[in-house]
């Protein structure tokens, strides 16, 4: 061995020796933190309290690092490394966990507008990874970004990072939850955009812009995701919120938010180029934004798009949005400018109009009026509180009355409790405007309000302007109705005038109580009588009465005060004038003795009977109508949720006063709740349209309804009658194909849970009140679970047997394929006996009957179950490999 190979091989073993040395000590505790205390010079601003492990599994504890306005600090830092990784290419850390990462910065140096902050461009050099990085996991439990005014919390982060070249790569990531709090500015000082925007920073950022068009990053940036569960800004909460983006020669990102308002956005931007083109695509469901404390600006499908480039940009907006207690109206904005400017270039507001022409209509001879009505109503009925409520949080109504547009719009709200409540109703007819808003139910509390200064909508040829209030408030059985009505410049062809009009009344419908009413009118003109002023007072109870008359023109003044008295026993009413006065150009008379007017009516009592009676009457209807569209609807174990438009025509003659009247009523994505142990389960339907048209004497119907998505699975069909208001003959028709029979749940008030398809046809003849319904339906897959099944089945055999109904374990049927037929005749002349009659045929080879999980039962059945006279016959059979049983019960009572 030559020298020359000696000193190599001694070199190489004094290299190895040293290297082992240095692992060795990296290895330890004591040699890695002293590794590490001597490169940590090369960190200025980095500091650490404590540093234990080794090189490939090491901690740091109370960490740091201040640079520039910035500073980090962290609790603890945990890193991991894979050995193996140092020999190849790739470099891995398994895993690096945070805790308390703060990151603190002064905002006001964000964009300095110091031009030597700039002066090199950032393209001139790049960085260039040669090998891989790879940090498979990272944990942030809580990060903390803080300035002076300005807090950003993020909790439970879990993410990964990726070196590759020059593509730097965040992995998937997950937020649990963040917060955006902001101590300078409260959510009421941040709507106000002059308190919140800063033009100095405003200006920083767009000088840093406008000097550096050819700005582009020095690595390429990718977002692969980022999903947060909940975001808080202020009071209001995001949740699910997905984020992906690219940073390279093109910044691209989406941004969405999967909760109520299903909020996202599309942008790209070329950083590139000299003018950095940029496209901006925001969209959201529904968008809400309150302007006042009862003015809320709403839009569905809300879409806003951004394009063009940084200094010459234009933004359009597009959609059709409704304000509380307006309207609904299209908007369409359009707007350009650049960093600096922006202008608004074109706005139309346009009310939606829905008016259809009506074509191919038979020519009359005689006038016709078209009125239409149309409307979208959004209705739910509340499953959560104990207390049932119907919620109509906003409808629309849009009608076109004998040729006038009327818009009607507001909100309305329900419950067994306070009844009806009406938080503003606002209607409109031409330029003619009014609102009710209060509540009704045991005590009544209104108030309303006309303003109309077009009164040719009204009446024609009639001019001036009416404006009135109206206040019913009390008892709902006795209210006080209050109210003020003024008019001015009263004309009608020239024929009446009145220049000035005012009507007072207060009226107490509670006996033994005072009502008044008060009418003074200025200048009137009637024909060729003029009168200068006309006044009448009038003040009544049960007893007493008042009333006071004035009128005056130049030539004439007639003045008098009658006072009443009725009594009651004697059923005569007596009159005495107070006071008399008449005046004419040249003459006066005075009445010095009283003239008295006598009445004497013997049906008084029974007038006031009348009375009473009608009131009774009227009521009751009231209470009749209240428990038929509410209480039945809370009776009933459904509970929904829908978004209703519908549509009315009315075509009427002087000869037919409604001669063809159309209701089309459309729902999209109803939804039913029905609450069972404490759990609510829900169910929608996909589509449901309904088409009413009365004419003449006929009425016509159409029905389809949709329960799903797939068009194959419906329902659908109609119903005549015709002459309705005399022989009342029905004929009617409806199909279902694979109908799911799952909505039965939903109307049925005790626990049971029916699934499965329905197909077949209904027929439905003979009169109104005397129906005669076939129903012919094919069962397939039919699932029924209920604790009450086996009391039935036992009950047709053995209907003395009462010791079944204690049973309370659950029981089920399931029906392969069956088929049932039911026929019914009612007749609803004869009152005293029940004379309604139906039968029910059943047949099915594959029947399967549940008691326990354990006990199964496999029949074939074919039954027969017919009612007649309060009682009810079944005859059929019951077939299985273990016996064959017959049934023949007749005449038993149920």
């Amino acid at each position: 061995m030559n020298v020359y190979q000696r000193y190599l091989s001694k070199s190489l073993i004094l290299f190895a020796s040293l290297l082992f040395l240095i692992i060795l000590l990296l290895e330890s505790n004591f040699g890695f933190k002293l590794f590490f205390n001597i490169t940590n010079y090369c960190f200025l601003g980095f500091k650490t309290e404590k540093v234990s492990g080794n090189w490939r599994d090491f901690t740091l504890k109370n960490i740091t690092f201040n640079f520039f306005h910035a500073s980090i600090k962290a609790s603890r830092i945990h890193i991991l490394i894979d050995p193996k990784s140092l020999l190849s290419a790739h470099k891995i850390l398994k895993n690096i966990e945070i805790k308390n990462l703060i990151f603190s910065f002064n905002e006001n140096h964000l964009f300095s507008s110091k031009k030597n902050y700039f002066k090199k461009n950032p393209l001139e050099k790049n960085i260039f990874f040669n090998n891989y990085v790879i940090v498979k996991n990272i944990h942030f439990d809580k990060i903390l970004l803080k300035s002076k005014n300005t807090h950003i919390i993020l909790l439970n982060v879990y993410s990964g990072l990726k070196f590759i070249n020059n593509n730097f790569t965040i992995l998937d990531t997950y937020v649990d939850y963040a917060a955006f709090n902001y101590k300078k500015y409260n959510q009421k000082i941040f709507l106000n955009t002059k308190k919140i925007i800063n033009k100095k920073k405003i200006n920083n950022f767009l000088s840093f812009f406008l000097d550096h068009k050819q700005f582009a990053f020095p690595m390429n940036l990718n977002f692969i995701s980022i999903k947060c569960k909940k975001i808080q800004v202020f009071q209001n909460q995001f949740k699910n919120v997905f984020f992906q983006g690219i940073i390279n020669k093109k910044f691209i990102f989406k941004l969405k938010f999967n909760d109520f308002f299903k909020f996202n956005i599309f942008g790209k931007v070329l950083l590139n180029n000299l003018y950095h083109p940029i496209y901006i695509h925001l969209y959201t469901h529904r968008f809400l934004f309150p302007v006042k404390k009862n003015i809320t600006f709403i839009s569905k499908n809300f879409n806003v798009i951004l394009k063009g480039t940084v200094d010459n940009y234009y933004l359009s907006f597009k959609n059709i949005i409704n304000i509380s207690g307006m309207p609904s109206v299209f908007l369409n904005v359009f707007c350009n400018g650049n960093l600096t400017n922006i202008s608004v270039n074109k706005i139309y507001f346009i009310p939606i109009s829905n008016d259809k022409k009506l074509v191919d209509l038979k020519k009359q001879t005689y006038i016709q009026y078209i009125s239409k009505l149309t409307g979208n109503v959004n209705i739910s009925k509340n499953v959560n509180s104990r207390v049932n409520s119907i919620n109509i949080s906003h409808f629309n109504l849009k009608s076109n009355i004998i040729n006038k547009k009327f818009l009607v719009s507001g909100s309305l709200n329900y419950n067994q409790i306070s009844n009806v409540k009406i938080p503003k109703i606002s209607f409109f007819l031409g330029k003619n405007k009014g609102f009710v808003q209060g509540s009704v139910s045991k005590l009544i509390n209104l108030d309303s309000s006309i303003n109309a200064n077009n009164l040719n909508d009204f009446i024609p040829d009639l001019k001036g302007a009416i404006i009135s209030t109206l206040n019913i408030y009390g008892y709902y059985f006795s209210p006080v109705i209050s109210g003020v009505i003024s008019g001015e410049k009263l004309n009608w062809n020239n024929i009446i005038y009145l220049k000035k009009m005012k009507i007072l009344f207060n009226v107490n419908t509670q006996q033994n109580t005072t009502k008044n009413v008060f009418l003074s009118i200025k200048n009137i003109n009637l024909s060729k009588f003029c009168l200068d002023y006309l006044n009448i007072k009038l003040y009544w109870n049960d007893i007493k009465q008042k009333f006071c008359f004035f009128m005056k023109n130049k030539n004439f003044n007639i003045n008098f005060v009658i006072n009443g008295k009725l009594n009651h026993h004697k059923k005569i009413w007596k009159g005495i004038f107070k006071k008399i006065n008449i005046s004419t150009f040249n003459q006066k008379w005075n009445f010095n003795k009283r003239p008295i007017i006598f009445a004497f009516n013997k049906n008084t009592k029974k007038n006031k009977y009348n009375t009473v009676k009608y009131k009774r009457y009227i009521f009751s209807l009231i209470k009749k109508v209240k428990k038929f569209l509410f209480l039945s609807i809370f009776n009933s174990s459904i509970n929904f949720k829908t978004n209703l438009f519908f549509q009315t025509t009315c075509i009427s003659n002087k000869i037919n006063k409604f001669s063809n009247i159309k209701i089309f009523l459309y729902s999209k994505n109803t939804t039913l709740y029905k609450k069972i142990k404490n759990k609510i389960f829900s169910k929608k339907i996909s589509f449901l349209k309904f088409l009413i048209n009365l004419k003449k004497n006929n009425l016509t119907t159409r029905l389809v309804i949709y329960p799903s998505k797939n068009k194959n699975n419906k329902l659908f069909g109609f119903l005549n009658i015709y002459d309705i208001f005399h022989k009342q003959h029905i004929q009617g028709k409806y199909f279902l194909l694979h109908f799911p029979c799952s909505i039965l749940n939903f109307f049925i008030a005790h626990p049971t849970a029916i699934n499965g398809k329905c197909s077949g046809k209904i027929h439905v003849l003979h009169t109104l009140y005397q129906p005669h319904i076939l129903a012919d339906m094919h069962l397939k897959n039919f699932y029924i679970k209920s604790n009450k099944i086996l009391k039935y089945i036992m009950l047709f055999f053995y209907p003395s047997l009462n010791l079944v109904k204690h049973i309370k374990i659950n029981q089920s049927i399931f029906i392969k394929q069956g088929n049932v037929l039911f026929q019914l005749y009612l007749n609803s002349k004869n009152k005293i006996v029940n004379s309604t009659e139906w039968n029910i045929f059943f047949s099915s080879n594959q029947v399967f009957f549940f008691i326990l999980p354990k006990i199964k039962l496999n029949l074939s059945s074919q039954l027969n179950l017919h009612y007649f006279l309060l009682k009810y016959d079944l005859i059929g059979y019951l077939k299985s490999f273990l016996f064959n049983f017959h049934i023949n019960e007749k005449n038993f009572i149920f």
